[in-house]
């Protein structure tokens, strides 16, 4: 994620999900 730390948990859950399907792995930070 490459919000604010606040919302970073809720970025990276979301990232880690969409990952799986192999779309923003890059977006992961």
């Amino acid at each position: 994620g490459q919000q604010s730390s606040t919302t970073r948990k809720q970025i990276e859950k979301y990232e880690s999900r969409v990952d799986s399907s192999g779309q923003r792995s890059s977006a992961t930070q």
